[in-house]
């Protein structure tokens, strides 16, 4: 689980030292609306952004799957 909150709408970055292959990544807001969805490879050692500069105010939801593992995180634009 990853939480935070940002006070303005500054852009995520995934990074791994390993690559990261068939990456889902979405994020929807508290009604369930999708915001961002993509389906991606990172390659080792290279930071992934994901612009969330246009989102308004809210709570968001963020899940990156890979294969049978996860994370889910919340946070909030303010």
């Amino acid at each position: 689980l990853v939480t935070g909150v940002q006070t303005c709408a500054l852009p995520i970055y995934i990074y791994s030292e390993k690559q990261l292959e068939n990456l889902h990544i979405g994020i929807t807001d508290y009604r369930g609306n999708a915001w961002y969805e993509e389906s991606t490879t990172i390659p080792s050692c290279t930071y992934y952004l994901i612009p969330i500069e246009s989102f308004p105010q809210g709570t968001y939801y963020i899940t990156i799957i890979q294969g049978n593992n996860f994370v889910i995180g919340t946070f909030i634009i303010y």
